[in-house]
């Protein structure tokens, strides 16, 4: 089965990913040129199993991106389910890039068969989501694929440098500016309403023995009306120390008691840690900072 073949339709560009400038722009859509079938027919009869791979354009995507910057803001309708997009990584050949995505053997059939990596999606609007890999990902070559009926329908490839500095980070309201244009986001509405002031900037520190250790925060709220729960998302791995925008939507300084930043810390091997910071002492002190001693499971 081809790429042409499938089909899809969406009212907006499916996917953006972090500039350098702090806002987003769109991930081009990778070229398709075919199908490649490996292994040998004669084999397959007797119980080995071929592979077939879709066959990207290039040794390489033109798109770079920082290993602690791989997020993508993802246009997706209500009737198709977001586990259908995958992260996927890329054979690298001398003139394309294999994308493998089936295993055909004589007793089994033809099963899809895809090596993505763990993902976690954050709900933005019913329609819009950022997706983000749960781990760090190596250098390499990778796609943003969209799977329906089993083969992919959709795939974005870009590339993955592990030396680049991470981008700044990207607020909901540019996400649904880009997505909307001409519109001004309800979430930046509401954030304009609740204050007056500019999003607070505070300083950000975190660090474990031992370093390694991957970060996440969640926003939990005692004042739901005004300030939404949030699910986890992932920073980066320790050592983090940076300066960055608090930008929580409907935060204000006379409702920041009422919030708190959760941090949780986890590594394989060690148990998982959680330190919760009131919004209120962080705005005052400026600062959300920790040390996490790891204890071996």
């Amino acid at each position: 089965m081809t790429l042409a073949a499938m089909s899809f339709t969406a009212s907006a560009q499916e996917i953006y990913v972090p500039t350098a400038k702090g806002d987003i722009a769109p991930l081009t859509r990778a070229v398709v040129t075919g199908n490649k079938t490996g292994g040998k027919t004669l084999l397959a009869a007797y119980g080995a199993k071929l592979t077939t791979s879709l066959l990207l354009d290039g040794s390489y995507s033109g798109t770079i991106l920082p290993r602690t910057s791989t997020a993508f803001y993802i246009f997706n309708p209500k009737n198709i389910p977001v586990q259908a997009w995958k992260i996927v990584p890329l054979k690298a050949k001398k003139k394309n890039r294999e994308l493998p995505y089936m295993k055909t053997g004589a007793y089994t059939g033809s099963k899809t068969n895809i090596d993505d990596v763990p993902i976690m999606t954050r709900k933005i609007t019913d329609e819009i989501y950022e997706l983000r890999p749960a781990g760090d990902l190596k250098n390499g070559e990778y796609a943003v694929v969209l799977i329906e009926n089993g083969v992919p329908a959709l795939v974005y490839d870009f590339r993955v440098e592990t030396n680049l500095p991470p981008y700044p980070q990207v607020s909901d309201d540019v996400v649904l500016a880009e997505f909307n244009p001409g519109t001004a986001p309800a979430s930046s509405v509401a954030s304009t309403n609740a204050s007056s002031s500019n999003t607070p900037i505070i300083r950000w520190y975190f660090d474990s023995d031992p370093r390694g250790a991957r970060i996440f925060w969640r926003v939990i709220s005692n004042a739901p009306q005004q300030v939404k729960n949030t699910n986890e998302s992932y920073m980066t791995t320790t050592p983090l120390e940076e300066t960055r925008a608090l930008n929580i939507p409907g935060l204000t300084y006379e409702n920041s008691a009422d919030v708190v930043i959760e941090i949780k810390v986890t590594k394989r091997g060690y148990e998982d840690q959680i330190k919760r910071y009131n919004v209120r002492q962080a705005l005052d002190q400026q600062e959300i900072s920790g040390f996490f001693e790891l204890v071996e499971k």
